[in-house]
C-alpha cells in the first residue's frame, strides 16, 4: 500500500497543481508543505480535506 503523502503527491503532479498552491491553500509555508509531502510531518484530517478540495478529488482517493 502506498503512503498517503505519496498518493497526494501523485495526484498533485497528475493534476498539474504546484506545491506552492497547496501550501497557500493550507496556510503554511512551502517548507511546511514539503514536510507534509515527504512524510516528515503528519497530515491532519482538516488538511486532508483542504488538499482534496484544492485537487478536486474525494479524500478517499488518498487511501487507494
Amino acid at each position: 500500500m502506498i503512503a498517503v503523502h505519496e498518493r497526494i503527491e501523485q495526484i498533485r503532479v497528475d493534476r498539474g497543481v504546484t506545491k506552492s498552491y497547496l501550501a497557500k491553500k493550507l496556510g503554511i509555508t512551502a517548507m511546511g508543505y514539503h514536510h507534509l509531502a515527504t512524510g516528515r510531518s503528519p497530515i491532519s484530517t482538516d488538511s486532508l480535506q483542504i488538499i482534496a478540495e484544492a485537487l478536486e478529488v474525494d479524500p478517499r482517493n488518498f487511501f487507494a
